[in-house]
């Protein structure tokens, strides 16, 4: 993993923007006119990249609720081992079978009540919203055709733009928010940082080099690729919030494979490297989480705050308070 990462240490807000700024040769190619990486914040710089749907206890009741019964019906269809030689745990499969029906579930609540109050849904179709029925009769079907062909996936449902949607309002999802400003990226950290005052000693500011990952999706998983992550790009229009934030989303879509093998979710870090091993595609930047405010201080005089990035009303009620409690902080520390 060392080979695939190049972590840079910055002391001061000032100087990670300096670092960050999307004109400088380490983002932008000569003769170029955007940028060829990507980028994510996190408050806490010792944490990975994981999806949120891979460690929340969000899922808890449905797994529990489902367990039983999706493991008798596992033990009744068994892998082909002829197609499946290795012969994965009974637990192993019933947990991935689970996440995934939980994650379809969790979506398609949010959308179907969504939609019921009177909210714009992105190409929501397909979907038999409020059924735990829908999610679990599709992952077995899923699980069917995995246990009789060696090509076939479980299905994937997160690469639709309706979970884009949900992602960016409180679901877990299996995909990771990126965005092409390291600005953008810079704020969410440092916003982060500055709400929840925790243990954390540093926040980070990630990169990783996406023109090198997967080809734009064509969903078809069957077609050989050169990066076990997948860029889902959405049509910006569809989704405010994607537009607003110029996001994009990643996903590895051989999640659930690793987790058969290995029996644990495995992050980003660790599928990058096993990817390129000997190529530095991805960047760590970090900074004392002390210089929070002074950041979104900073920032705010670039144009990124709550209130660009999800424009609504309430979000300019809540940037005022960030504001406030930034100004207070910075009082404080003189």
């Amino acid at each position: 993993m060392p080979n695939s990462i190049e972590t840079v240490s910055c002391k001061s807000a000032s100087e990670l923007l300096d670092y960050l700024q999307p004109r400088h040769t380490r983002w932008l190619a000569p003769n170029a006119q955007s940028g060829e990486w990507v980028f994510r914040g996190q408050r806490d710089a010792t944490w990975k990249l994981i999806p949120s749907a891979m460690r929340t206890n969000w899922f808890d009741e449905y797994r529990n609720s489902y367990r039983a019964e999706l493991g008798e019906f596992v033990e009744q269809n068994p892998l082909d081992r002829l197609v499946h030689p290795r012969q994965y745990s009974v637990e192993r499969i019933v947990t991935v079978l689970l996440q995934s029906a939980a994650e379809q579930y969790a979506a398609n609540e949010f959308i179907e009540l969504a939609n019921r109050v009177g909210h714009a849904i992105p190409e929501a179709t397909g979907f038999r919203l409020g059924s735990f029925g829908y999610s679990l009769e599709g992952v077995k079907y899923g699980y069917l055709q995995f246990a009789k062909h060696s090509n076939v996936r479980l299905p994937n449902h997160s690469i639709r733009i309706e979970y884009a949607l949900v992602q960016h309002h409180g679901i877990p999802t299996r995909n990771l928010d990126w965005t092409h400003s390291p600005f953008v990226a810079a704020y969410f950290a440092a916003e982060e940082a500055l709400l929840h005052q925790d243990a954390q000693e540093e926040l980070a500011v990630w990169a990783v080099r996406f023109s090198l990952l997967d080809d734009f999706d064509t969903s078809d998983d069957n077609i050989t690729k050169p990066s076990s992550i997948r860029i889902i790009a959405h049509r910006k229009n569809k989704v405010e919030f994607l537009k607003a934030q110029s996001g994009l989303l990643l996903c590895d879509k051989d999640a659930d494979h690793y987790f058969l093998e290995h029996g644990e979710w495995r992050c980003f870090e660790e599928a990058i490297a096993t990817d390129f091993p000997n190529k530095v595609i991805l960047r760590k930047c970090t900074l004392p989480a002390s210089e929070a405010g002074e950041l979104l201080r900073l920032l705010s005089a670039e144009g990124v705050t709550r209130a660009t990035l999800m424009p609504t009303l309430d979000n300019v009620t809540k940037t005022l308070e960030i504001y406030r409690k930034s100004r207070t902080l910075k009082h404080a520390g003189e």
